[in-house]
């Protein structure tokens, strides 16, 4: 009898799983080479800290082809 009650006291559209909202957009104005106007680019934050991962992952493997160290003395290995 309580369960009865306690379903009859549920409200359904309460119960009724609410859509996920979308991320929230990052914008940056980036200077593009030859061009006087900033481009505007908006993605999430996890696209940005994608991005970021990338770039640094391009930045050490040419640091490390170059044969720059992690101290930056530039010696070649």
């Amino acid at each position: 009898m309580l369960l009865f009650l306690t379903l009859l006291a549920v409200d359904p559209v309460q119960t009724a799983a609410t859509p996920a909202s979308e991320p929230k957009k990052i914008c940056r104005r980036d200077m593009t080479t030859g061009s006087i106007m900033p481009k505007r680019t908006c993605r999430t934050q996890a696209e940005w800290a994608a991005i970021e991962r990338s770039n640094d992952d391009a930045w050490d493997a040419t640091r490390r082809k170059m044969g720059f160290t992690q101290r930056g003395t530039g010696r070649l290995e």
